[in-house]
């Protein structure tokens, strides 16, 4: 039982990832980019599709009180982001990454693997530090994606959300039998979850 409530957040936010990846906004930005900035179908500008997916965002931020951040992130110029909505830190509201800050993330270790797999299937990335380096207060994460094709099969990019992974595994101990002393690792035996506090120094750096 106490595995049971991680496992069906992770297939719940299997689902949201692939519900994410099916709004319009997803193929409007490449189509309107690949076609001067505008979508042929209805004349919508590449900039009024990203403001829309980003409304989307904000949406999904605010229902999901465990998700930190969700982005779309491209195909061209090493993966770089397309619109991201990040959870400010202090007052918890959703925060849309200025054109300035999108990152480039074809290096990380999670979006070649995401980009890996079939459209319509869903990748589970590490637990890991945020950014590849501790933090303070500890931000160990998760992250959920699915690679988005367009009608004639291209690959265009990859819907993530990355997860407060504290809050998931928060979820074992809760409703672990009283008095339980919880160990769980990863595959590189680094812990995840044990009885004292200092569990996430095992997780001293992301890949």
């Amino acid at each position: 039982a106490a595995l049971d409530s991680f496992s069906s957040r992770v297939d719940t936010l299997r689902r949201q990832t692939l519900a994410l990846a099916g709004t319009p906004p997803i193929l409007g930005i490449p189509l309107a980019e690949s076609n001067g900035g505008v979508d042929p179908r209805d004349g919508s500008s590449e900039t009024q599709w990203k403001n829309r997916l980003a409304e989307i965002f904000v949406a999904y931020l605010k229902a999901n009180e465990d998700a930190r951040q969700v982005r779309y992130i491209g195909v061209a110029d090493e993966g770089l982001e397309l619109v991201r909505m990040d959870r400010d830190g202090a007052t918890g509201e959703p925060i849309r990454a200025d054109q300035s800050h999108l990152q480039r993330k074809g290096h990380r270790y999670y979006y070649p693997e995401a980009m890996a797999i079939a459209a319509g299937e869903t990748y589970i990335s590490d637990i890991d530090l945020e950014n590849g380096v501790v933090q303070i207060p500890y931000q160990p994460t998760l992250r959920v994606a699915t690679p988005v094709d367009d009608p004639d099969g291209r690959r265009v990019g990859v819907v993530m959300i990355n997860v407060d992974a504290q809050s998931l595994l928060s979820r074992i101990s809760r409703r672990a039998p009283e008095g339980a002393r919880l160990h769980l690792t990863n595959e590189r035996g680094e812990y995840l979850l044990r009885p004292d506090s200092n569990h996430v120094l095992s997780l001293l750096r992301a890949k």
